[in-house]
């Protein structure tokens, strides 16, 4: 008899276990600079730096991918669109573990693993609040707090945050969200932490999605200038809940679990389509409208650690089981053909009739156990082997595509081996096989809304990490990515083109070289090659659109104590040229963006508090770049802007 992935976590989270928590509140200490391990991706607060980030990794979506963690436990949130947004009053950061930092991380996969970190409630009560103005005319305040209930027992903490959101295009919206946690440690053994959180956005202004119509960019536009339509209208609410919890069952054996719950509901979504845009900026105008939809999904995981250490061997057994279910609406759109126009003075017309398509159903359970070794030696390596047999089903139905069953339940594995070759020099080598969700299909393709097919994903990866001195470190890596590859082929039709085979070279170099002085410096050559019959007969490019085919970020903070609080700070970006469409004949010219600003950190009346200051492209940098994932658009790069925020707390 089948269980039900809710009915056995629950179980699961009956018992939990202590675990060093940070505080909740505390924002005027929020620095993602300091706090960064590597370059590929560290998020604390509202700062993200790095090359990755949730939805890059390596060239790729981890989380439309399904390589999403909450407190090392599975989650499973497919990426929704242009407005997926996380729940960030619930988040004090995230990680993105490649590389080196994945090499002992419990059940890795390709191309990376998203860590996310809760705001656990400490034993201190603090309540932060934090004011920004900016970019554009952007105003946001946030309160959070945390009060202990019963001192070492039992913390619970919340918080709210509203927002006057302003695009690079300058279309607005109203932004809200809210959180509650609960951490409870009945014993130095156990812990529970729940916790609910919701983010909403109404009121926004829907950004047109521009297609050129041949090898060429879009011609300039003003930025800032809106070019949607009034009633261009999307609005959301994205829910998250759940549970994680550890218990310490012996002096060998802890065990940890985590169940969560995800509602994305989609009220309002429609989109202007600027489709063979030309080099004066005319274009096939086609309006669209999607039908309101939840997508909900049900994840968790069950994983019992076993940690046994002989003399300089340190043994870690890993017993894994999670599992997800996920509800998707598919199809529904309507479209209407307006004619030509152009994207730098369309005019506001009157929103047309829909007649919407027929919706179906995507549904699809996932059942993985699996069971992982680390072998530790002290000063001489480390060895990881984990084996994980999966079983993915899904079913879609619809009233006028039909239904359709898949069932995949393929062996998943990886390994790796690191050596100490010196004292203060590591290599390694590592090799990982995944399953992904496919997700939908784009809704410029003539089978908008459809069930992409889950699929399987090869990683195999060489690299090294190199102390320089304590607090001072450089790391890289060679790697290769293979996968099937998706694309519109020659009458539109989303599908399987080919595969992929994407290599590439990565380094990082952090940490503080003087004192004052912060880091975190690195960069990433990518060689994306697609293989396959429309590539041989030259109707599909061998590059796909919207690599990169390098990218590089330099940050950097000085404030010494002589300061007195105040530091200076100043960031480089670099992306290399890339194409704008699948023949490979519109380049998407090399851009640099320099950031610049300071931060002062002061002491008053019992309080602490951040001032912080930035001027984003500073030079005004003009590009355009491609964004989206499966459904590449043109969008411009931003605009000169300023920021300013006061974080305190009390």
């Amino acid at each position: 008899m089948q269980v039900s992935l809710f009915r056995w976590a629950v179980l699961a989270l009956g018992i939990s276990s202590l675990e060093s928590t940070s505080a909740w509140a505390q924002r005027a200490d929020d620095n993602a600079v300091r706090s960064a391990d590597d370059a590929f991706g560290t998020t604390v607060g509202n700062e993200t730096i790095g090359l990755y980030d949730a939805r890059n990794a390596r060239g790729f979506n981890p989380q439309q991918s399904g390589n999403v963690r909450i407190e090392g436990m599975y989650f499973d949130r497919p990426s929704t669109g242009p407005g997926d947004v996380l729940v960030d009053r619930l988040f004090a950061g995230f990680t993105v573990r490649v590389g080196v930092n994945a090499l002992t991380f419990p059940f890795p996969a390709p191309s990376a693993v998203v860590d996310i970190r809760l705001r656990k409630p400490g034993d201190k009560q603090v309540t932060s609040v934090v004011a920004t103005y900016g970019p554009y005319d952007q105003t946001s305040l946030e309160v959070d707090t945390q009060i202990p209930v019963i001192p070492g027992k039992l913390s619970i903490g919340g918080g709210a945050e509203r927002t006057r959101y302003v695009s690079d295009m300058k279309q607005d919206a109203d932004d809200s969200s809210f959180a509650g946690l609960m951490r409870f440690t009945p014993t130095e053994s156990v812990e529970l932490t729940t916790f609910w959180g919701q983010a909403r956005r109404k009121n926004s202004e829907s950004m047109p999605f521009i297609f050129v119509g041949g090898d060429w960019m879009p011609p300039d536009q003003t930025r800032g200038v809106p070019i949607g339509q009034e009633w261009n209208q999307w609005q959301q609410h994205d829910t998250t809940y759940g549970a994680v919890g550890n218990a310490k069952l012996s002096d060998a054996w802890t065990l940890r679990a985590g169940l969560f719950r995800s509602v994305y509901d989609r009220r309002k979504d429609h989109t202007t389509f600027f489709n063979n845009t030309q080099t004066d900026g005319a274009a096939d105008v086609v309006f669209q409208k999607l039908l309101p939809i939840e997508i909900k999904t049900l994840s968790g995981e069950v994983q019992a650690q076993g940690v046994y250490t002989l003399g300089d061997f340190r043994h870690t057994v890993y017993l894994m089981g999670r599992g997800r279910e996920l509800s998707r609406p598919s199809g529904g759109s309507a479209q209407v053909t307006y004619g030509r126009a152009n994207i730098n003075v369309m005019p506001q017309v009157p929103e047309p009739v829909w007649v919407h398509a027929p919706q179906g159903l995507d549904s699809s359970k996932q059942i993985t156990g699996g069971i992982q070794y680390v072998g530790q030696w002290r000063n001489v390596g480390d060895m990881n082997i984990g084996i994980q047999k999966t079983k993915y089903d899904r079913d879609l139905t619809h009233p006028v595509n039909g239904n359709s069953f898949r069932r995949q339940t393929p062996w998943l594995y990886n390994g790796s081996l690191s050596v100490k070759a010196t004292q203060d020099l590591t290599i390694f080598t590592s090799y990982t096989k995944g399953l992904e969700d496919g997700g939908s299909t784009p809704q410029n393709a003539r089978n908008r809304g459809e069930a992409v097919p889950a699929t399987l994903t090869k990683q195999a990866e060489v690299g090294f990490m190199y102390l320089i001195r304590p607090g001072l470190r450089m790391n890289g890596a060679l790697f290769q990515i293979s996968k099937p590859f998706f694309d519109r082929d020659t009458t539109n039709l989303y599908t399987v083109i080919g595969d992929l085979r994407q290599r590439g070279a990565e380094l990082s170099f952090t940490g503080s070289p003087l004192p004052g002085l912060n880091i975190v410096a690195g960069g990433v050559l990518l060689q994306p090659r697609v293989s396959g019959p429309l590539v041989e007969q030259g109707l599909v490019g061998s590059v796909p659109a919207g690599r990169d085919e390098s990218s590089g970020r330099f940050d950097v903070q000085y404030g010494p104590a002589a300061w007195r609080g105040f530091s200076l700070e100043g960031q480089v970006e670099y992306n290399d040229r890339g194409y704008g469409n699948t023949l490979n004949r519109a380049d998407i010219p090399a851009r640099f963006v320099l950031n610049l600003g300071m931060r002062y950190r002061f002491q008053a009346y019992g309080a602490s508090g951040n001032i912080r200051a930035r001027v984003q492209n500073v030079t005004n940098t003009y590009s355009w770049d491609l964004q989206g994932g499966n459904n590449f658009f043109f969008q411009y790069l931003p605009q000169r802007r300023y920021t300013v925020s006061v974080a305190a707390d009390f």
